[in-house]
C-alpha cells in the first residue's frame, strides 16, 4: 500500500513538473510569436514606405511629362498660328 502511495506521489510530482515545463513552453511560444509579429509589422511598414517613395517618384515623372507635353503643345500651336 505504501509503495502505491509513493508511486502516486512520484506521479503527481512528475505531472507537476510537466505542467511547469508546459507553462514555460507556452510563455516562450507566446513571446516568440509576439516578436515575430513585431518584426513582420516593421518589415511591412518598411515595404510600404518604399512603395510610397516609388509612387512619389513616378508621380513626379508623370507631372514633368505632362508639363513637357503642355509646353510642346503650346509651342506647336504657336508655330501653326504663324
Amino acid at each position: 500500500m505504501q509503495t502505491a502511495v509513493l508511486r502516486k506521489g512520484d506521479l503527481m510530482q512528475m505531472l507537476l513538473e510537466m505542467e511547469s515545463q508546459l507553462e514555460q513552453l507556452d510563455h516562450s511560444i507566446v513571446f516568440n510569436i509576439s516578436q515575430q509579429h513585431q518584426r513582420w509589422e516593421i518589415e511591412q511598414e518598411t515595404r510600404l514606405d518604399s512603395y510610397v517613395k516609388q509612387m512619389e517618384i513616378l508621380e513626379g515623372k508623370m507631372t514633368a511629362n505632362r508639363e513637357r507635353q503642355e509646353i510642346n503643345s503650346k509651342s506647336f500651336r504657336l508655330k501653326l498660328s504663324y
